[in-house]
């Protein structure tokens, strides 16, 4: 397999994660699991934890921004990242790119609908959005067309995505998130879990 453009496991959320104490709710299969909100909880502020920054410090350090800070519903999983509470939507830019020139390049990577307290799966649909260069080549548009989950009722469970991306370079950022990042689809709930995001 060639190597990536682009790897990212989200293992560094680690010493914030474990410094709250922060569950694997997709693994274990908990709509309950303990996911420490990134902007209010203690050990993701400065301090939080020795010898480390602000979570959100090391996150925008390493490229990341989230696509709705104002709402404030982004959280740390062990060892992956949860978007997303009732009403309120956001998703994540991924770091710019080391390209030359512009590229066609396959992007990859685990994400899981929410569920309710009662195993409801939560009707949330993901897209990837490019700003900058490029289009996806699904849609030959700068948006995906959308991604559903075939997670059952009961059952937190990785999906697997994966698109293609037509002329990217270094001046584009691709977004994954929410179709909608606010209520006027109809659906309250569109929280979503991501990890293992590579580019080939």
């Amino acid at each position: 397999k060639p190597t990536p453009i682009f790897s990212e496991d989200f293992s560094w959320v680690a010493p914030w994660a474990d410094a709250y104490g922060a569950d694997d709710s997709v693994g274990d299969n908990n709509a309950s699991g303990k996911a420490p909100n990134v902007y209010t909880h203690d050990t993701h502020k400065e301090g939080g934890v020795p010898g480390y920054p602000a979570f959100l410090t090391e996150y925008a350090n390493r490229g990341y921004e989230d696509v709705n800070p104002a709402g404030e519903s982004f959280y740390t999983q062990k060892y992956y990242l949860k978007f997303g509470k009732t009403s309120v939507h956001t998703g994540l830019k991924l770091p710019a790119l080391d390209l030359a020139a512009a590229t066609d390049v396959q992007l990859s990577f685990n994400w899981a609908a929410h569920m309710t307290g009662k195993g409801v799966i939560d009707n949330v649909q993901i897209v990837v959005e490019l700003e900058g260069d490029g289009v996806c080549a699904d849609t030959g548009e700068k948006i995906s067309n959308p991604m559903s989950t075939t997670q059952e009722d009961g059952k937190l469970a990785w999906q697997d995505a994966s698109m293609s991306l037509q002329g990217v370079t270094a001046n584009t950022r691709i977004i994954i998130r929410p179709t909608v990042l606010d209520d006027s689809d109809g659906v309250k709930q569109k929280r979503w879990y991501i990890d293992n995001i590579n580019i080939y």
